[in-house]
């Protein structure tokens, strides 16, 4: 690199010796600087988007485990309620059954995504250790 400096430092001057001269590196050295930043940026990125994923998950299982032991019955909740409702909603009847099952699906599916991680774990563990007193 140091010969390749001097090499260029001279015929930089031979060229036109006002012109400065500074930072002289190749083009791999400076791709590779650049794309070290990058790297970081997206290493950082791919963590806190991994955080905030099992910060989400573990605030829907902590809900999800709420309204299981309180029993709330959402589906008949929302038949009940569409009636009042039904007057914020454009375009879709109260008592849409299409509209329900849709929304109890997104709902189950959200539910086991979140409660995967943790049936799994207690499923692994050893049923006299859970017994044991």
């Amino acid at each position: 690199m140091a010969a390749f400096t001097a090499t260029a430092r001279s015929i930089v001057q031979q060229l036109d010796p006002s012109l400065p001269l500074y930072r002289v590196r190749t083009m791999e050295s400076a791709l590779a600087e650049s794309m070290r930043t990058r790297a970081v940026y997206s290493w950082m990125l791919a963590v806190f988007a991994g955080l905030a994923l099992v910060l989400a998950l573990g605030g829907t299982y902590g809900v999800t485990s709420y309204l299981v032991t309180q029993r709330a019955f959402g589906l008949l909740a929302a038949v009940g309620l569409a009636r009042q409702l039904g007057d914020m909603l454009f375009g879709v009847p109260p008592h849409d059954p299409i509209i329900h099952a849709i929304a109890a699906a997104l709902l189950a599916v959200a539910a086991v995504i979140a409660n995967w991680l943790p049936a799994r774990r207690a499923a692994r563990t050893d049923p006299m250790v859970s017994l044991r007193i």
